[in-house]
């Protein structure tokens, strides 16, 4: 904003250097030097002479700079800005957030009004008499004209004046940003294009980023994004950053200065410039632009203006901040639930929602009445009809109508169950009830787990307490851990050995001779002895010898086992049911297991036959129940019952589980059929599935170009 002929002028005649001394607490020119005391500012001149006593909070500029305007410069004081002069005598007393020199005798201003919670600017004199009003929302220099920006209809709205603030062009911008000295950025609906120093237009909004490099001015158009059906039906093309679908027949399409609404057709519903949007509940989502909130339904249309310094959306509740202090709740008819202003209002859980007032925190239901009045400290959200209270420091849990479960005696409270809650109390550890019991104390650290507590002390050293304070085993064992697929049985080491605990019956699986145990499987456990595993049931007898150099774990009745270096597979009743003739040999799911030769993967059934032949580099199963196949860097799919659907021949693929993959090679994406044929080509950059619409959003990228004038 500076007027730069005015300045490089001036600095050659006065043969200025700025420069800045690293812990001398000074900042000095041929002829000022601004110096520090008891972090207050003053000025010197280049005699030493001080000129300003060190009484301020900052001298010269809102940017930074110091340079006096004809023997004029700002001062800060409280947060706010003012005019001095070299003599220390106040032009103007400090009432500015905004101070910049405009030219060698004219300053721009901002003035904050209250009211409207915003920053208005306009341009003073070296006397502090106003030359252009304060009443727009920005101004900035560019050439021999001044940007501008005010409130058109409800949206801050850019256009250019002239050096005597005559228009040169409208109001219809949603920003204009200098570029260089020739042009400047005009952004329209997320749109960027450019105009020359005299106003005129040079390019048309068009780009979704513009750079200069070097002399070269080079445009970056927005990608395409084209929505396709199944068959390659084209349904609509749109142009942005991104595209993404949030509504049926409704996408946001996002730029890094707007975003717009639009329908399957392509039309656009509705844009708003510098603004982000939300995910859609219920057909509303909360709208950001700057530092305001709204709130915008699916048509586009701003239920909740953008004039609110906060809002949230929840199970159709809004909660919101307009100035500090002021919440409110409103159901989604847009009536007002709450009767009183409050300090905060959160989203709640089950019906009732956090409120906080004069400094204290309570609940209201979602009629807005205070069922639990603001009297602690802090509050969680409820679960189950419990929710955790602070009051005087200290933790306790409360019910919905505010009566204590669990006084508030405690550093912290973590739910475990219904029932009980783990508490940190100063240096101790424990349970307690929710009726309020301590079921155990201690001084060590707890942990819990689905089924139990483990207790752990300073040397690692583990124990076991029930859910309801019973110690179960003592802390002496080197590991414990429970089972993710049996939660209830508990792995441990201890001095003799390793074993298995089964906490719901209070029973142990132990053996000095079990060497290794494995995790449980349809009810057998496998184990090593003497150097050979075998499997226990869950009463510790023997059911399979140990007699195998190493075993899986039993699926759908078989279990793979290594004999001889090679693997194959056993029943409960330890009949051999494939012969072990593979490297590799996976469990079984659906009837189909992964097995391996010589480095390359198949597939075989129950019976030993290989339905899918061992060609392969490697093979995973999928999450469906479906097969990736490898070879090379490429990869295949598989189905359920081992047919080759897609070749290997991919780098990336998504199964959607629709009848369709979304599959790439060399950064090209297409979509093919589950039965392996092509239906939209791949030229496209990248393939997204939209659920809601059943369609698929094909991307393809637009690079940078120049911009020819």
């Amino acid at each position: 904003m500076f007027d730069t002929k005015y300045y490089k002028t001036l600095w050659s005649l006065t043969g200025m250097v700025f420069l800045l001394v690293l812990g001398a607490a000074t900042i000095q020119t041929g002829e000022y030097t601004v110096f520090l005391e008891n972090n207050k500012k003053g000025l010197r001149n280049h005699k030493n002479k001080v000129l300003i006593p060190a009484q301020y909070e900052d001298l010269g500029w809102s940017t930074g700079g110091f340079l006096p305007l004809e023997g004029v410069l700002g001062y800060k004081e409280n947060g706010l800005w003012g005019l001095i002069n070299l003599k220390n005598q106040r032009i103007i007393s400090p009432h500015y957030t905004y101070l910049e020199p405009f030219s060698a005798d004219l300053i721009i201003v901002a003035k904050y009004h209250h009211v409207h919670k915003r920053s208005y600017y306009g341009i003073i004199n070296l006397k502090g008499n106003s030359v252009v009003s304060a009443d727009y929302h920005h101004l900035d220099k560019f050439g021999n004209l001044l940007i501008a920006a005010r409130d058109q209809s409800g949206s801050t709205k850019y256009g250019l004046l002239d050096l005597e603030y005559q228009k040169v062009i409208h109001y219809i911008y949603d920003s204009i940003k200098p570029l260089s000295d020739q042009f400047a950025i005009v952004q329209v609906q997320g749109k960027l294009g450019l105009i020359n120093n005299l106003g005129q237009v040079i390019v048309a909004p068009y780009y979704q980023d513009i750079e200069l490099q070097g002399t070269e001015l080079k445009g970056k158009p927005f990608d395409y994004y084209e929505l396709k059906t199944s068959d390659n039906r084209h349904v609509a093309l749109h142009h942005a950053n991104h595209l993404t679908a949030i509504d049926q027949n409704l996408y946001l399409a996002e730029s890094a200065h707007a975003s717009s609404l639009i329908n399957t057709r392509g039309s656009e519903v509705r844009s708003f410039a510098n603004s982000e949007i939300g995910t859609f509940e219920d057909g509303l989502a909360v709208i950001r632009q700057g530092t305001k909130y709204g709130v915008v339904d699916t048509q586009g249309k701003l239920v909740i203006p953008l004039e609110h310094d906060s809002i949230w959306l929840q199970d159709n509740y809004l909660g919101i901040c307009k100035g500090s202090n002021k919440w409110m709740m409103l159901n989604t008819q847009y009536v007002r639930v709450t009767q009183k202003d409050y300090q905060e209002i959160m989203p709640g859980h089950e019906g009732l929602f956090p409120i906080k007032r004069h400094g204290n925190w309570g609940f209201i239901n979602n009629r807005g009445v205070e069922v639990v009045p603001p009297q602690y400290q802090a509050v969680r959200s409820f679960s189950e009809g419990v929710a955790l209270a602070q009051y005087g420091g200290s933790w306790g849990l409360i019910d919905r109508k505010g009566n204590w479960l669990v006084k508030p005696r405690y550093t912290s409270l973590k739910r475990v169950n219904n029932e009980t809650y783990l508490f940190h109390n100063g240096s101790y550890q424990g349970l307690v009830a929710l009726k309020g019991d301590v079921l155990y104390k201690t001084s060590n650290q707890l942990f819990a787990t689905p089924m139990a507590v483990i207790e752990q002390n300073d040397d690692n050293y583990k124990g076991l307490i029930s859910l309801t304070g019973e110690l179960l085993l003592s802390v002496r064992y080197r590991s414990l851990d429970f089972q993710d697929n049996t939660p209830h049985f508990f792995h441990y080491q201890d001095s003799v050995g390793t074993g298995l605990f089964n906490a719901a019956n209070r029973t142990f699986i132990s053996d000095p001779a079990y060497q290794e145990i494995r995790t449980i499987n349809e009810d057998f456990i496998g184990v090593k002895i003497n150097n050979q595993y075998g499997f226990i049931d869950q009463n510790g007898k023997l059911r399979i010898a140990n007699r195998y150099d190493n075993i899986g774990v039993f699926k759908e009745t078989m279990s793979p086992v290594k004999i001889r270096s090679r693997w194959g597979y056993i029943d409960r009743l330890e009949r051999l049911k494939i012969q072990p003739i593979y490297d590799f040999a996976g469990p079984f799911e659906n009837g189909l297991a992964i097995v391996a030769q010589k480095g390359k993967y198949g597939l075989v059934d129950v019976r030993g036959k290989v339905v899918l032949p061992l060609n392969y580099d490697d093979l995973e199963r999928s999450s469906d129940g479906r097969f990736i196949c490898y070879q090379g860097s490429y990869r295949g799919l598989i189905d359920r019952l081992g047919k080759l659907i897609l070749h290997p021949k991919y780098h990336e693929f998504t199964d959607l589980g629709n009848g369709y993959v979304i599959v790439s090679r060399d950064n090209k994406y297409s979509l093919v059929s589950d039965q392996g044929v092509s239906v939209i080509p791949m030229i496209y950059d990248d393939i997204e599935y939209d659920a809601l619409n059943d369609l698929y959003i094909a991307r393809k990228h637009q690079p940078w170009e120049t911009i020819k004038l």
